[in-house]
Order: structure tokens, then sequence, then C-alpha cells
């Protein structure tokens, strides 16, 4: 109980504060056990700021992994969020790691070494898949990584691209060391879910050469209103 112990003081004594700004608290498990999520999510719904404002609670951990499988998602934030949504606190997700809309069912990854969903290396799947169901289950503010905002809005997120069938992303958004995502793979994503000709009305970028059609981005939109990136 040392953790949980620490949870609640940490909460308490931050509502001592009576900031005006409100927390956003994480749920945790370990293994399998999903209580440690269960009883934080309760401390968090009875804690408020100083206008009185419930505070939010929420995981980092959000996958492909969780879809259909609300009773056992990451750190039982599924639950937790049906549990708790009446309350009107507000129930955050951030993506475990990138993005991969070829891994339909977190059993594959492009390309190999097939980490699947996890944390870095790994992927979080398909976003067109899981950003739906996680709205659908009371998400009500979502962490995405600046990868894949990229690459939902940014007609520029690959910066040219050489002929098809070796097409490639050049001079596009940095990648990691700690990732599966390849600038080849950036391209490949940027064409078949990214800003393109194939969007309605097409967009224009990357010398004209991108055949996106703007899934991600009208995934994100219809989830969880209009964005304008600037």
């Amino acid at each position: 109980m040392g953790w949980l112990d620490y949870y609640n003081e940490m909460l308490q004594w931050g509502e001592l504060q009576t900031p005006y700004m409100k927390f956003f608290t994480p749920l945790n498990a370990v293994g399998s056990d999903l209580d440690y999520g269960t009883q934080e999510a309760g401390a968090a719904a009875s804690s408020s700021n100083g206008h009185g404002f419930i505070d939010g609670f929420g995981s980092q951990g959000l996958s492909l992994l969780d879809y259909n499988n609300c009773a056992s998602s990451a750190s039982n934030w599924c639950t937790m969020f049906g549990t708790w949504y009446p309350g009107t606190m507000p129930l955050e997700l951030q993506q475990v790691s990138l993005s991969d809309e070829q891994d339909e069912n977190c059993t594959t990854q492009s390309p190999p070494p097939n980490n699947a969903c996890g944390t870095p290396p790994g992927d979080s799947g398909d976003l067109r898949v899981w950003l739906p169901y996680a709205v659908t289950n009371h998400l009500t503010a979502l962490e995405v990584y600046y990868l894949d905002a990229g690459l939902a809005f940014d007609p520029n997120y690959c910066a040219s691209f050489t002929a098809p069938p070796s097409v490639r992303c050049v001079g596009g958004y940095n990648i990691g060391s700690n990732t599966f995502l390849t600038t080849t793979l950036q391209a490949t994503f940027m064409n078949a879910v990214g800003q393109g000709s194939n969007c309605n009305p097409p967009v224009s970028g990357a010398g004209g050469a991108s055949t996106g059609n703007c899934a991600y981005a009208t995934t994100i939109n219809n989830a969880h209103g209009a964005h304008q990136v600037q």
C-alpha cells in the first residue's frame, strides 16, 4: 500500500494549495493487477482545485490493445472512465507510442522486428481505430505524439519525395533512435493517411507528390473537433 499512500498524500497536499489549475493524475497497474488504477481514479475524483473543480486522471498507455477490451485496458482507464464520467472531470489519455497505420491488430509492425503494440520501439496501432474507440469511452483530453500530429495535419510532413516505386521522405520530421519509424516509412504513411492529392479538397505539399487522403486528420477532427495547424 506504500505507493497508494504516497499517491493520496500528493493529491491531498496539492488540494491544500488551492491551485487554480487542474491536476491530471496517472493511473497505474502492477502486472495484471488493475486495482491500483481503480483506487487512484477514486482518489482523483475526490480531489478538487481552488475553483472547486474535480481533478482529472488518465493513462499514458493508450493503444489498439485496448480496443474492444475495456475490462483489461491499460491501467484500467476504460472502466474507470465509464465509472467516473458523470463526475465531469477531465479524462486524459496519451498513446503509448507512435501509431502505425498498417498495424490493425497489434500483432504486426512496419517494418520488422514486429514489436507490435507497446512502449517504444513498439507502436500503438492504427490511430483510425483506437482514437474513436477512446472517445466513445469518454476521452476528453488527448496527448498526441508530435510525429503523428505532423503526419495528420502538415502537408510538408515530408519535404520531398523521390519517384515511385522507391518513395522516400527527405528532410521531414526528425525521428529518434528509439522508434520503429524510418524515413521511407514516413513517406509510406504520408501517402496513405497524410495530407495529399486524395484529400477533399486536394492538398499540395512535398512538391505535390503525396497521394495522402487526410485520413488521420479526418479521424482526429471527427473525434475531437476541428484543429488548425499553423
